[in-house]
C-alpha cells in the first residue's frame, strides 16, 4: 500500500486529501494511525488519522513547514512487533510544501 495526495505541491497551512492507494485498500487494524509530515528536521504530527475502514482523510498541513517532505502513515501498531524489522514499510507520498 502507498498513499496519494490531491496536490503534490500544496501550500503550508493548506488542507489536502490523503488517500490509501490502490483505492480498494481500506485501512485495517494493522494500518490505522496518524498521518504525519516527515521533513529533514524531523516528524510533525497533523492530528489527522486514517481509521479502520477509511480510504481518505483531510489533513491540515502545518503552517511552519516548507520544502521537500513525506506525508507518511504512522500506524498505531508497531510494525516491528508484528513482522520482521526488515519488512517494515510505512505508506508515504513525496510532496513539496510551498510557502
Amino acid at each position: 500500500m502507498m498513499l496519494t495526495i490531491d496536490s503534490a505541491s500544496p501550500r503550508a497551512g493548506e488542507t489536502v486529501s490523503v488517500s490509501a492507494d490502490p483505492a480498494e485498500c481500506s485501512i485495517d487494524e494493522q494500518w490505522a494511525g496518524e498521518v504525519i509530515v516527515r521533513t529533514s528536521d524531523g516528524d510533525t504530527r497533523t492530528g489527522s488519522r486514517l481509521e479502520i475502514g477509511a480510504t481518505t482523510v483531510s489533513v491540515d498541513l502545518p503552517s511552519g513547514l516548507t520544502g521537500p517532505a513525506l506525508m507518511m502513515l504512522a500506524p498505531d501498531q508497531d510494525c516491528e512487533q508484528t513482522r520482521a524489522p526488515g519488512d517494515c514499510h510505512y505508506p508515504y507520498v513525496e510532496i513539496q510544501i510551498r510557502p
